[in-house]
């Protein structure tokens, strides 16, 4: 079994892969609101990444991060689908909000396919190099 140390360097650039696949859904979903804004970062982080060597182990970390941003999609549709209507109280009234939510199975199953898929893919590749 390989020594934890030896996977550092590739272990070292999960987080920064990580957090560029979380973005590029945003960026996606966002597309008429956010996404224009976070679109040049994730540029930016992705040219930067891919310009280290050691970091382009890690690229697997991508599809995680993706998935991570599809289960939190799943998350705050939890109460959908349909409309789901959500009661606020103050110290002198109460408050009703209802909106539309989507199904969060799909995002759930897919997000969960994601992460797995993409932690399994940096693993085997780390096995195999050592």
């Amino acid at each position: 079994m390989p020594e934890l140390d030896s996977n550092r360097p590739a272990w070292r650039w999960f987080g920064p892969w990580l957090v560029l696949g979380f973005l590029y859904i945003w960026v996606f979903l966002g597309a008429l609101s956010i996404g224009p804004f976070l679109l040049p970062v994730v540029l930016i982080g992705t040219v930067v990444l891919l310009r280290k060597r050691n970091a382009r182990s890690a690229v697997p970390a991508v599809m995680a991060g993706m998935g991570l941003s599809l289960l939190v999609v799943a998350f705050l549709n939890r109460g959908g689908p349909g409309v789901v209507c959500t009661t606020k109280s103050t110290a002198t009234s109460w408050t009703e909000s209802c909106g539309e939510q989507w199904n969060p199975l799909p995002w759930l199953g897919f997000g969960l396919m994601l992460v797995v898929f993409g932690v399994g893919d940096f693993v085997v590749r780390q096995r195999s190099t050592t």
